[in-house]
């Protein structure tokens, strides 16, 4: 043979092996298809080189069993798979194929084994029971074995009728289970007395990632039981499960049931619990729509009597219990300690328990007998929704359970038919708050039977500053004392205030006299570590505790104060009260001048009305505008409401006494008839005015009126300001009014949708000169730098300032012309009070002398210096501008000078700087790619077919350059 045939043979071979590198000439054997509906496996009596389609044929290995099942087919198992080492049993794409027993086989019950040290995934696998009755579950794993439910892997329809522990999973002694999104294990269920569709014995371990475990049934944890073994739930879904039986034992914990022990009776050696810790771990995910017959619908733990050793945990830091329910106690969760080890449940994060309902106690959580150990803690979440048929509709303390809430919120209307709709604290049980809410609870029940809507205190109850501060029990929420039972103050206490007092209802109702000859009922225990009496006297002057409308409606003047009786001097107890309306002056803040409902620069003075429980009771239906009252020379007082709960009245005269900085002080306001000087100022009822209020059903009512604080801030020529005669505010326009504006003068543009509230406060309202939001004239004050105290200008510190800050920013600061302008809004018919935009406002600038549109502008911001200086704490002037923080702001040039947008809090001064003889910036090139240029994205198959073509080219050519050698 000669070299040329040699050549050209190779030739040949490198052109066939370019062809098969080409996908469009290569070509896959599709495999035969799978025709068997019905393969029979039989892992420890089959054979693979048989028909699989007879138990009389059937193989021995899943693959083979795959590999001849069709599409929607069914293996039939004959014996238990056992694999060992890594294993991962599929049956995707196979559609709905699925695994059931042959027949229920009572040697060898499991469908699958994973043993010692065996680490086994399920994945797109259906196990199916078909609801026959067999000896045990679906699965067993144990001796530190895993297994993994991975997505599309299905346990369903298993009916144990003689182990009856974990009708799908029995997980024992330090097994790992994991769940993930997708999985399932669905419609199992035990007899008689069984435990869990999901089953952890002795040190193993669940994972619930994902995936759902629903419409289980069995007497001891409906979806998952834990005993001696961990639980941790981040996602996924537990839900309509049962837990069935009665009360003799069974019917707890619909949705998972946690203990530290079980005395298993008549069972192998190896399934013997050991009695070690027990914890469940929920940090994500729902438990929902379960149910017990007995306790816990959702959750229960149960620390065993006699168990040889461990606990029992429950720790909720996150996820959502709802909808679960239970025939008696605990819809929600239960702590039950039955004469065993400590029991311990701990609610944070953002856990919420809504929704559960039980028929007797706890609708929410249920603790029965946990003991006095500190073991129960809720420090977040939210308790809301629960329905109690009894008593506790959020939680539900009983048989000596102790429990320290110290965040969270018991909220949201849980109910109970009897007591406590949201804490019921049965005989020798204490609830300890050092923090979280107690609120809207029971409002949906008749709350005229229900003893107590916020808390029965059957028991103790104590309350304390905690680290985030003190507890709140709402006023809408009362406290229900039997006879002999009071709140415990046990430390300093600040979760009460008079604008939302704890209201008290009690079985005993004694007042005290006024003598104290005879003692009152007792109601609250100041102890010691509280400041005992000292802090009793403080309570009942600030007003913290009131009667509830129900101990109202029986007696309208019945009030709770210090008591006086001697040996009860640190109790608050009944006393007799007058109706009392109480008018509060709102402290403000404004600039001198402006106008107001009074024809002075000072803003109308609001008041916030405040009526006792005692004048409440009195008017029933009626409200503060009924009342009649009446100023100094008998006319009507009429209230204008700006806020809720707060008001202008114009007919009363009032005083401004200087506080601040002018040591000499200045008269009422017949001596000082304006703001002039900046500072505080006290604002009371003149001396010579007096505010009087009508009987209401033959009861004189008190009147009290408390002074308020007006902080005025420094404008130039003051005097001037203040009398009118010079003005430092220009009206604000809409942007339809900008191209008739005199763009000479510094302008604010406000959108139709901004929402205005004077000092950004929506209590004081929004008010003019007819006091009502439409008189309102908001205006923007721009005035220049104030001087300093010798006269000389500021200018140039705030200009030292800005170029250093300038040159800091890489912006070159030479040869810059400066103009300075101090800016904020205010409402120039209610004394310049300063008031906040909810979305700002566009300000213009008139243009600088030598500048028009073309000049390139620079807009600096001082931040902070609201001209408070040395008022209120506040650092004078030179401090502050050392200590300011600068930032630029956005600018645009236009025909109505130079727009920028200030933020709700972004006034104060600002410094407009350009480059003095230079032109202005050019338009930024708008150049478009070249019509050639390349794109930097794309179809990636796109790109990939010319190089395969250029790979087939390649390997033509080097051919054809063979043959031509």
């Amino acid at each position: 043979m000669t070299n040329k045939w040699w050549k050209a043979t190779f030739a040949a071979l490198l052109v066939v092996l370019a062809a098969l590198a080409c996908p469009i000439a290569a070509h896959a054997e599709d495999p035969a298809p799978a025709s068997l509906s019905t393969v029979y496996l039989a892992p420890s009596t089959g054979d693979d080189a048989a028909s699989g389609s007879s138990p009389d044929a059937a193989v021995k290995s899943f693959e083979r069993a795959k590999e001849l099942l069709a599409t929607d087919g069914t293996i039939e198992l004959i014996g238990a798979l056992r694999p060992t080492g890594i294993v991962t049993y599929s049956l995707e794409g196979k559609g709905d194929a699925r695994i059931v027993r042959h027949n229920p086989d009572w040697a060898d019950a499991y469908m699958l084994y994973v043993e010692d040290g065996a680490s086994v995934t399920l994945d797109n696998i259906v196990f199916d029971g078909q609801g026959q009755k067999a000896a045990d579950g679906l699965v067993r794993a144990e001796n530190g074995s895993s297994l993994t439910l991975a997505e599309g892997a299905v346990l369903e329809n298993s009916l144990t009728n003689s182990g009856n522990f974990g009708s799908a999973i029995a997980a024992y002694d330090n097994a790992h289970v994991v769940m993930e999104d997708g999985s399932a294990v669905r419609n199992n269920s035990t007899t008689s007395a069984g435990y869990g569709a999901v089953l952890l014995v002795n040190g193993s371990l669940f994972e619930m990632k994902g995936g759902e475990i629903s419409g289980n049934r069995s007497s001891r944890g409906g979806g998952v039981a834990l005993l001696a073994s961990e639980m941790k739930m981040s996602g996924g879904t537990i839900s309509n499960n049962t837990a069935y039986g009665s009360s003799s034992g069974d019917g707890y914990g619909g949705g998972v049931y946690v203990s530290n022990y079980e005395a298993y009776s008549g069972t192998p050696g190896s399934d013997v619990v050991k009695g070690a810790d027990a914890r469940f771990t929920m940090t994500g995910g729902t438990i929902e729509n379960n149910h017990a017959n007995v306790y816990g619908g959702g959750i229960l733990t149960w620390a065993e009597s006699r168990a040889p050793a461990g606990q029992t945990y429950v720790d909720l830091q996150g996820g959502t219990i709802t909808n679960n329910s239970a025939d008696d106690s605990g819809g929600g969760v239960v702590a039950f300690l039955w004469g065993g080890n400590d029991c311990h449940l701990s609610i944070s994060g953002n856990t919420e328990i809504s929704n559960n309902e039980a028929t007797r106690f706890g609708g929410g959580v249920f603790l029965y007998g946990v003991g006095t150990s500190g073991l129960v803690e809720m420090s977040g979440g939210t308790i809301k929704g629960n329905d109690a048929g009894w008593s506790g509709g959020g939680i539900a303390l009983y048989q000596i359970s102790t429990m320290s809430v110290t965040g969270g919120s018991i909220t949201g209307d849980n109910t109970a038919g009897s007591a406590g709709g949201g804490v019921f604290i049965q005989a020798q049980s204490t609830l300890t708050m050092t923090g979280g809410t107690i609120e809207g609870n029971n409002g949906t029940k008749d709350q005229s039977a229900t003893k107590g809507d916020g808390v029965y205190v059957g028991g103790t109850f104590e309350v304390a500053d905690g680290k985030n501060g003190g507890p709140v029990v709402d006023q809408n929420n009362d406290v229900y004392l039997p006879s002999g039972h009071v709140i415990d103050v046990i430390g300093s206490f600040s979760g009460a205030t008079a604008d939302n007092p704890i209201n008290i209802t009690s079985e005993d109702c004694k007042i005290e006299p006024e003598d104290a000859a005879t003692p009152g009922t007792k109601l609250v225990n100041y102890q010691e570590a509280a400041g005992g009496e000292t802090a009793a006297q403080a309570a009942d002057e600030d007003g913290i505790y009131v009667p509830s409308a129900k101990m109202l409606a029986q007696n309208p003047t019945l009030g709770i104060g210090k008591s006086e009786y001697t040996g009860q001097t640190n109790y608050m107890t009944y006393v007799t009260e007058d109706p009392t309306l109480t008018l509060e002056v709102l402290d403000m803040t404004a600039y001198t001048g402006g106008d107001s409902h009074d024809s002075d620069p000072f803003p109308a003075p609001r008041y916030r009305a405040r009526m006792n429980a005692q004048l409440e009771a009195l008017l029933g239906s009626q409200d503060i505008t009924d009342l009649q009252l009446t100023n100094a020379d008998g006319e009507q007082v009429a209230l204008f409401e700006v806020a809720d709960g707060v008001y202008v009245a114009p007919a009363l005269d009032e005083q401004y006494v200087y506080t601040g900085l002018n040591p000499e002080g200045r008269g009422a306001r017949s001596g000082a008839p304006d703001d002039a000087d900046a500072g505080t100022y006290t604002v009371s009822l003149a001396a010579d005015e007096k505010l009087e209020v009508g009987a209401v059903s033959s009861q004189p009512v008190e009147v009290s009126v408390v002074p308020g604080t007006l902080t005025v801030r420094y404008v130039n020529d003051a005097e001037d300001v203040a009398s009118g005669r010079a003005e430092v505010t220009t009206p604000v326009i809409s942007a339809d009014q900008l191209a008739g504006s005199d763009a000479s003068t510094f302008r604010a543009v406000l959108d139709g949708s901004a929402v205005l509230t004077t000092n950004n406060r929506p209590e004081l309202g929004l008010v003019g000169t007819g006091n009502t939001a439409a008189t309102a004239a908001p205006a923007l004050l721009a005035d220049d730098l104030l001087l300093a105290d010798d006269g000389s200008s500021r200018e140039p510190v705030m200009r030292e300032r800005a170029e250093s800050y300038l040159e800091g920013q890489g912006i070159s600061a030479a040869r810059r012309s400066w103009d300075f302008q101090y800016l904020d809004l205010v409402n120039a018919n209610d004394g310049n009070a300063w008031i906040a935009s909810s979305i700002g406002a566009d300000v213009y600038w008139p243009y600088p002398e030598g500048t028009d549109e073309n000049t390139k502008f620079t807009l600096v911001h001082y931040s902070g210096l609201y001209r408070e200086y040395g008022i209120n704490g506040v650092d004078e002037i030179d401090d502050a501008l050392a200590a300011t923080e600068l930032s630029t702001v956005s600018v645009e040039n236009t025909p109505y000078g130079i727009k920028f947008h200030v933020d709700t809090n972004g006034y104060g001064p600002f410094a407009l700087s350009w480059v003095s003889g230079t032109d202005g910036p050019k338009e930024p090139s708008t150049g478009t790619p070249s019509e050639g240029s390349l794109p930097t994205t794309g179809d990636a198959s796109l790109s990939a077919a010319p190089v395969l073509l250029a790979g087939c080219a390649v390997a033509g050519l080097a051919a054809l350059a063979l043959r031509r050698r």
